[in-house]
């Protein structure tokens, strides 16, 4: 039996990795021999995620958006190789009325 060390020594940082693709994301990194932050809103998914990803994996819950968790989430991960930012906004408006200000708002 063969063991995947694609990323052995690897570092990385999933945001809103607790479900979906950014879960299925830090799997293949974990799966690959990586260690991985996984980072979400939702405490108890955070820790639902860390957990089923094993001991390579830890999670720390927070908003991306706030700057309180993003320095918490810098000091925390320290060095890391890869930051994978699985998150967006869904705004909904008629296709007609799409503007460029509409693609920017949402990221800023």
């Amino acid at each position: 039996m063969s063991f995947d060390t694609t990323y052995a020594g690897r570092r990385a940082v999933v945001v809103g990795g607790t479900h979906g693709i950014g879960l299925a994301i830090a799997q293949r990194l974990v799966d690959g021999a990586a260690e991985v932050l996984v980072t979400g809103r939702d405490a108890a998914k955070v820790a639902e995620a860390a957990a089923a990803l094993g001991p390579a994996a830890t999670g720390l819950a927070g908003d991306v958006t706030s700057e309180d968790h993003r320095s918490a989430l810098a000091e925390r991960a320290g060095e890391v190789d890869a930051v994978f930012v699985n998150v967006g906004i869904a705004e909904v408006e008629p296709f007609a009325e799409v503007s460029e200000a509409s693609g920017t708002a949402s990221s800023t």
